[in-house]
């Protein structure tokens, strides 16, 4: 059994350049450490640093992974690497996950036709 996790990703950095590349370098990572990675649609949102007293508003890109605790603590370093001037990364964990394969091939019918 897997855990699902999600990481919610920057559109944007503090800066207000896209991420772009970044956002494909954490898809690269996703991809060898966990196998694989679910990309959701962007969520809008706000949090307040309580240090600074400054309001940050984001565009989010939300991601969902299949991996073990251990994965998913190496994904989280790779998203502080790559997103370096987060000073907060919001994470989730959704609960047990599993992929389940198919048991047979799929049978390749003839297509019919008129």
């Amino acid at each position: 059994m897997l855990t699902l996790f999600e990481i919610q990703l920057p559109q944007r950095d503090n800066a207000g350049r896209f991420t772009t590349l970044a956002l494909k370098a954490f898809e690269q990572e996703a991809l060898t450490v966990a196998g694989g990675f679910s990309r959701c649609a962007p969520i809008e949102g706000a949090w307040r640093d309580g240090a600074e007293g400054k309001d940050y508003y984001d565009t989010m890109i939300p991601y969902r992974i299949a991996c073990t605790r251990l994965q998913f603590t190496r994904l989280r370093g790779a998203a502080f690497r790559l997103f370096p001037d987060q000073i907060a990364i919001m994470v989730a964990e959704i609960g047990t996950a599993e992929i389940i394969m198919r048991d047979k091939p799929l049978q390749v019918r003839e297509r019919v036709t008129a």
